[in-house]
């Protein structure tokens, strides 16, 4: 029971950062195309290479949130969603009873699932912060457009 139990959050973990991942390009996308468009029309009369000191009010938040989305799809090493062969050898003695091999594995898997969670929510307060820089861009924009 504990056993399928962790098996079970550790695959609802990788479908959370599936979907953090799908979110996060979502918003790259929303953000380039929302600065792109709002970004021309506030240049609109301004010159071909003028870039008026004003606009880095928009251009700072958006270059965050771009890098904010970078961080969070950059791949990194330490994800753990499933225990391989060698692992398992090592942590089972052949004589342990099944009963305690599927709580010796169910341990194993919350170690694994503590340390993807760290991770994880340092991803997901990233989004927050670049979905905030997002509408902060959008918002300062709106406001340059004359």
């Amino acid at each position: 029971m504990l056993y399928k139990s962790a098996e079970h959050n550790l695959q609802e973990q990788r479908r959370s950062l599936d979907e953090l991942r799908t979110r996060t390009g979502a918003l790259l996308s929303a953000s380039s195309i929302s600065n792109a468009f709002l970004g021309a029309v506030a240049a609109r009369g301004s010159g071909a290479f003028h870039l008026p000191p004003r606009f880095w009010w928009a251009l700072t938040p958006f270059a965050l949130s771009l890098f904010a989305c970078i961080v969070i799809l950059w791949y990194s090493r330490g994800w753990k969603f499933s225990l391989r062969a060698d692992v398992v050898e090592k942590l089972i003695p052949p004589a342990m009873p099944v009963n305690q091999i599927y709580a010796v594995l169910a341990n194993k898997l919350e170690s694994m699932i503590d340390s993807n969670e760290d991770k994880l929510q340092w991803r997901s307060r990233i989004f927050g912060g670049a979905a905030f820089a997002l509408i902060f861009s959008v918002v300062a924009w709106l406001v340059l457009i004359d």
